[in-house]
């Protein structure tokens, strides 16, 4: 009996903490593809609601850059004719995601007809009941 109440137990916790993961992971996979659509969009209002405020990015020439400093290289002609994006994995620690994937992309003035390919890791925080992309890295692969 005692093993029964404790497979009970056990399977309701199980089940609990797989549905609120299931919650988190859909809300992570709509701010990313929001993210994706503002990014080609140029909607950089938006960009900046789904950014934290110390928001970082290890960008694929190796430079460290600030939120501000990407919405500055959009404000100077940076742009995306198309950006897609497959999400590989997202692992969830406490009030951290991290997202792991691979994304293509069309540059308008640097590469308008070839596309770049990179991998990415995308850290969101959920910060009073928000997830906030605090930080990212992209390498190009190809």
């Amino acid at each position: 009996m005692k093993k029964l109440i404790f497979f009970l137990i056990l399977t309701i916790i199980s089940y609990y903490y797989s549905s609120a993961q299931s919650s988190d992971e859909l809300e992570i996979k709509k701010a990313e593809t929001t993210w994706s659509e503002a990014l080609v969009k140029y909607d950089t209002l938006t960009l900046q609601k789904l950014w934290s405020a110390d928001y970082v990015i290890n960008n694929p020439m190796g430079k460290v850059v600030t939120g501000k400093e990407i919405l500055n290289a959009m404000k100077a002609g940076v742009r995306y004719q198309a950006y897609e994006k497959t999400i590989d994995r997202i692992t969830f620690i406490d009030n951290i995601a991290v997202v792991m994937g691979k994304e293509s992309l069309l540059d308008k003035p640097m590469q308008p007809t070839q596309s770049t390919v990179r991998r990415f890791t995308d850290i969101w925080m959920k910060k009073g009941g928000e997830w906030k992309l605090i930080a990212r890295q992209a390498t190009n692969i190809n």
